[in-house]
This record gives structure tokens, sequence and C-alpha cells, in this order.
């Protein structure tokens, strides 16, 4: 944790009764994070209620933090984007989650193998993020790959 950023792997102040859908962001990047976090509370049916910068942050903030869907850069320092994808599903099944990352091919393949719910690169994150959250934050597990 850096205490010098409050929003920087803890959970962010928020009325928890007027939330929508919860999210959890995880990149190591913080301008990415600050940039997705814009894009979604664009939408008032979605709050970033917590920020992380690597897999173990997400998996302890998961702990103590009820969150509906997780936006996940899968190249993490500390425990890789997939491997914090199988922990995740094997802790908190009913968490979505969304791989967010600036490369698909085979990577894109692992993390829907290991468990991931959803796929948006990076370069087309204003354009759709929004949309994919609140889809795959009301689906089925697993009915709305990409």
């Amino acid at each position: 944790m850096n205490p010098t950023n409050p929003s920087y792997a803890t959970p962010l102040n928020r009325d928890l009764n007027l939330l929508g859908v919860r999210v959890l962001l995880v990149d190591d990047d913080d301008d990415v994070r600050e940039a997705q976090r814009r894009i979604l509370e664009q939408s008032q049916q979605i709050s970033v209620i917590a920020e992380a910068s690597t897999g173990e942050e997400a998996l302890q903030l998961l702990e103590s933090t009820k969150v509906d869907v997780v936006t996940l850069d899968l190249l993490l320092p500390g425990i890789s984007g997939i491997e914090t994808i199988i922990q995740v599903k094997a802790n908190s099944p009913t968490v979505r989650i969304i791989v967010l990352s600036a490369y698909g091919g085979d990577l894109m393949e692992r993390s829907v193998q290991a468990g991931g719910d959803g796929y948006v690169l990076k370069s087309y994150a204003y354009k759709t993020l929004v949309e994919r959250v609140l889809t795959i934050a009301n689906s089925s597990p697993r009915s709305q790959l990409p």
C-alpha cells in the first residue's frame, strides 16, 4: 500500500447504498487506473470502489470489499494477471472479471481459459468499457465472452 495515495490498494470512500455495479480496478499504472475510473464513472450505474496495483493487493481487497466486476491488467508485478484470475474465481466465483490489456491473441485466450468473463483491448477501452462492465455484471457466469 502507498500511504501517500489514498486510492492505491484501498477501498475508496463511497456511499455503499448508492453504488450500482461495484468495480475494482487492477493495473500497475496509476495513469491507466485514473483513465479507467474517469471512463467508468461517466455512467451513473457504475462505481469504482477500490483500486489495486498488483494481483496480491486485489486479492486482499476482495476479502473485505464487496465487488461485482474486476477490471484486470494481465501484466502485473508479483503474481500474474492469469494467476489472479484463477485465485479470484476460486475465492469469489460470483465476481466477474474483465481483462483490460494492450495485447490480444494468446493472452486473451489464456485469460478466458483461466476464468475471465470478458476482454477489452486498452486501445478500445474508452469506447466499450462502460458497456462491457454493465453487460458482464448483469450476465450469467461466462455467458458474455467477447
